[in-house]
């Protein structure tokens, strides 16, 4: 389960660093049939990510969807909310464009620290935590992405219901969406 984790996150900053250099040598690819190319001004700057979606008016998500272990709970969040199982035990939930994870137990931050520390010398980037406590991590990393660099905010902390402690993580393109993302943690209650 722990080796899962680290794979995932160390893949998820590998395939986005890679993933983004594939598209913009699409964008230069030579005009069909001999044509002229047509010259495009290159932006030195990586592109600016999404703001957040319009959030729906906000309700109570079941987290049902997600599995048996996960009857009975709920957060706070937007009515068009997604909740799938996650694969290890957890529930995936996602709002308009923001992801996270909510497991059982407590944040494992050795392996989560291990999975971003992998990632991030995979891409040559850097990490700075704003939280390092035992239980709990706060981070932002920036990894080079042609002239610029590009930002990720995430965060793994516990949240505690009726006596269980749960684990809440992500990692997301803003400070806001991380936000957001920490507040439908926060908001988990029993139904």
């Amino acid at each position: 389960m722990k080796n899962f984790a680290v794979i995932v996150v160390a893949l998820s900053f590998a395939f986005t660093a890679c993933g983004k250099k594939s598209e913009d040598k699409k964008e230069s690819a030579p005009a069909p049939s001999g044509a002229p190319a047509e010259a495009k001004p290159v932006d030195p700057k990586p592109a600016e990510p999404a703001a957040a979606a319009p959030a729906a008016a906000a309700g109570e998500v079941d987290l049902a969807p997600g599995g048996d272990a996960w009857k009975g709970l709920a957060i706070k969040g937007p009515a068009d909310s997604k909740v799938s199982d996650n694969g290890a035990g957890g529930v995936g939930i996602v709002l308009g464009n923001i992801s996270f994870e909510i497991t059982p137990g407590k944040p494992d931050i050795k392996t989560i620290k291990d999975g971003i520390k992998f990632g991030l010398e995979t891409s040559k980037g850097t990490i700075t935590y704003s939280i390092d406590k035992p239980d709990e991590i706060a981070y932002v990393t920036e990894t080079p992405m042609g002239d610029g660099k590009v930002k990720g905010y995430g965060f793994a902390h516990p949240v505690t219901v009726d006596g269980k402690t749960f684990a809440c993580s992500t990692t997301v393109d803003t400070e806001e969406q991380a936000a957001t993302a920490k507040a439908a943690c926060d908001s988990l209650h029993k139904k």
